[in-house]
Order: structure tokens, then C-alpha cells, then sequence
């Protein structure tokens, strides 16, 4: 919002008795002799080291992009030289949704879900990764060409709601291109409540009985689920992270098929 901002107004202060009135003056911004329809905001600079610098950022679709043009002598090409810059990421380069491409709810085909009633629901597993993780690849790549990397790192805390578990990343040609966190979707905790039987009066309402303890013989039971939701949490991880799913992706990827080209000059970015 800052460094979209055309003009601004300081009101007076108990310094400064007068207003103050501020200026951008990115020509991208201001839309004057220099256009570029993308051009979010930016701002301009000088120091005797880094001299003229220009910084811009332009969105296009979900692929924003951050240009930055330092050691000029002058103002003259640094508005040319970031726009073709600009155009060179956007036509080259495309953004993919890890959620979309790494959860549950797009797998195809999983053993634990059959023909039969599922126990559990595809659409709505406890594990999924952060909505606003994304990578970037060149057109002339695809998802399978990006190395995955996933590290566990426990949660500090065990809170109801969405709890950080760790974190998915892609390298491709040896640099980093983009994560995403794991998150576990932790639901309320459900209670299990005994109540000792009155077996001198069994027509006396429960209820009224005092002193209630947990039957001894519940432990292994509780032992057993906890033990179990653990086994569950690594096997659903393991389902729906971890399986490929190749034909969802080749569907995604023939929306983009169009796009791709050949493009060498990454190597020497």
C-alpha cells in the first residue's frame, strides 16, 4: 500500500507546525511516459554506492515478481531494462499451488478407499499443506522435474487447530523454488466418562452415585487409541503426501501445455 501510493499528506505536529507533502516518483506508479499495466508499486533511490536504483514489483494472475535495478549512472533505460525483464519472468516462468497439487482431496486413487463406504474422507484429512505455498519453475519443466524435500519438525505447542508439523520444499537444478508448511489439523479432544454402578440398588439412577473413579480396565483401551491415532497420522502422511499422483498432475500440467517452451537460459540465472 506504501509504495503504491501516489502522494501522501503529513498533517503538523507539535514539531513540525507545517504539512508535509510527499511524492512518488516511480513512473510506473504515476503512469506517466513510462506504462507498464502489472507495476503494483515501487520506489526510486540513490546512494553514492549503489547510484540510481530502481524497485519495482508487477502481478500477473498468481506470479508476482520483484525487479530491482542498481549501479545505473542514470534514469534513462532503468524503466526499459525492468520491463523487459518483467516480461521475460512472466512468459518463462509459470506458479503452481502446492495444495492443490500435494493434498488429499485431489488424490485419484488410494487402497483405503474402495467402492466401499471410506472410513476416512478424502476430502477431509487432518494433514494438508499451507494454501499459500507455491513454487516457480520454468515453462520448459514440469512438477515431476522440482526434487522434493520434507522435514518433520515438532509443533511447540498442541493447540486446537491447524498446528505446523513440518514443511515441504522443492529444489530444481539445485536452487530453491518454492515450500509450503505441513500442517495437522488438530479437532477438539473428545472426553470418556465413567461413572461407577450401583450394584446394591441397580434401579437408583446412576447419577445420584458420588465418588466416581475410572474403571481400571479402560487404561489399555485409552493406551491402545492414542497408540493407534499415531500409527493413523504417519499412514495418512504417508497416503496422501507421499503417493504419487500422476494422473492428476498430467491434467493440471495440459492446462499449461501451451505455455512451455524451450528455455536454456535458466541455467545461467
Amino acid at each position: 500500500k506504501i509504495f503504491a501510493t501516489r502522494t501522501y499528506q503529513i498533517p503538523p505536529t507539535n514539531i513540525q507546525k507545517e504539512t508535509r507533502y510527499l511524492r512518488n516518483h516511480h513512473r510506473f506508479v504515476l503512469r506517466q511516459e513510462y506504462r507498464y499495466d502489472d507495476c503494483i508499486g515501487g520506489k526510486t533511490g540513490y546512494t553514492s554506492q549503489a547510484k540510481f536504483t530502481l524497485v519495482s514489483v508487477a502481478k500477473r494472475g498468481d506470479l508476482e515478481l520483484i525487479c530491482v535495478i542498481m549501479k545505473d549512472d542514470s534514469t534513462s533505460h532503468q524503466y526499459t531494462d525492468t520491463k523487459a525483464l518483467f516480461d521475460y519472468g512472466f512468459d518463462n516462468f509459470s506458479i503452481y499451488p502446492i495444495n492443490e497439487l500435494e493434498n488429499p482431496g485431489m488424490l485419484e486413487a488410494s487402497p483405503m478407499f474402495t467402492r466401499f463406504n471410506p472410513l476416512l474422507s478424502k476430502t477431509e484429512s487432518p494433514i494438508i499443506t499451507d494454501e499459500n505455498g507455491y513454487l516457480v519453475l520454468p515453462n520448459s519443466a514440469s512438477f515431476e522435474d522440482a526434487v522434493k524435500n520434507i522435514s518433520f519438525s515438532p509443533a511447540p505447542e498442541d493447540k486446537e487447530g491447524n498446528n505446523i508439523i513440518g514443511k515441504i520444499s522443492y529444489t530444481y537444478m539445485g536452487k530453491y523454488v518454492g515450500g509450503a508448511n505441513i500442517l495437522l489439523n488438530n479437532v477438539e479432544k473428545l472426553t470418556l466418562e465413567t461413572k461407577k454402578l450401583n450394584i446394591d440398588n441397580p434401579t437408583k439412577d446412576p447419577k445420584d452415585a458420588s465418588g466416581s473413579k475410572p474403571i481400571g480396565h479402560l487404561y489399555p483401551i485409552v493406551l491402545g487409541i492414542i497408540g493407534g491415532i499415531f500409527i493413523l497420522i504417519l499412514g495418512l502422511y504417508y497416503i496422501f503426501v507421499e503417493r504419487p499422483r500422476l494422473k492428476r498432475r498430467r491434467a493440471y500440467y495440459k492446462k499449461r501445455a501451451n505455455r512451455r517452451m524451450h528455455n536454456d537460459e535458466f541455467r545461467d540465472l
